[in-house]
């Protein structure tokens, strides 16, 4: 990540969410070094999906209060209080850009866990007039099926980018669908995707270019995540 910060100066980092993965202790352990991890490397939000709800919920704001970046959810609700307990969205200040970052996942990836998941369709339209009115540019953070992902984007005006992590079609680059980006993520950490994107005060992309770079044993390991990691294997 920090090559790309070396040659450019406006960059937002995101996940889309299904960060934690694995079970029992193990899967604790590296839940916590993957936080940590994204906090070296400067994340700027994550979008909570199914695999943040493997440990419980009591867990997941331990680790928001370690974390220096917001979880978001704009979908996500507290059945005893019927209020979301995570920011549903948070504004990115990029050189002159605001950039409204908002957070969606399908319903039933809580796994029921002290949470109950609202209609992604719904919660977004509450939500987008108000994010709308103070960014220039809105992006959505989706963790459910690429279908779903189509289906939202046609029934919902005024989001700019999705980038959607979950099963569904192989879809390599950003396809362009009713004037939103849909962009979308590798599974279990095997790329990076980059998107470059060139908008303007009055909400447009004027001109993006995509690529993605593939995590393997040519990538130079940074010496801080290789130091993090080295001491979870111990």
């Amino acid at each position: 990540m920090q090559s790309v910060r070396n040659r450019e100066s406006n960059v937002i980092l995101l996940d889309a969410g299904n960060v934690f993965g694995g079970s029992g202790e193990a899967g604790r352990r590296q839940a916590g070094m993957a936080i940590e991890a994204m906090a070296l490397m400067g994340y700027d939000a994550l979008n909570l999906g199914e695999g943040e709800f493997l440990f419980g919920r009591p867990f997941l704001e331990e680790q928001q209060e370690r974390a220096d970046f917001p979880f978001l959810s704009a979908n996500l609700v507290d059945p005893d209080t019927g209020v979301c307990p995570y920011p549903t969205h948070v504004i990115k200040e990029v050189d002159h850009l605001k950039v409204g970052i908002i957070g969606l996942v399908s319903p039933g990836r809580d796994r029921g866990r002290e949470m109950v998941t609202h209609d992604p369709l719904s919660s977004l339209e509450a939500i987008l007039p108000a994010v709308k009115g103070e960014s220039d540019l809105v992006i959505v953070l989706a963790q459910m099926g690429y279908a779903e992902a189509v289906e939202l984007i046609r029934n919902v005006a005024g989001v700019h980018v999705m980038i959607v992590s979950g099963e569904g079609e192989s879809v390599t680059e950003p396809v362009e669908i009713d004037g939103t980006l849909l962009a979308p993520c590798t599974h279990w950490g095997m790329a990076v995707g980059e998107l470059h994107i060139v908008g303007n005060t009055d909400g447009q992309i004027v001109d993006y270019r995509w690529s993605q770079g593939v995590l393997d044993e040519q990538v130079v390991d940074d010496p801080g995540i290789a130091e993090l990691t080295s001491g979870y294997d111990e």
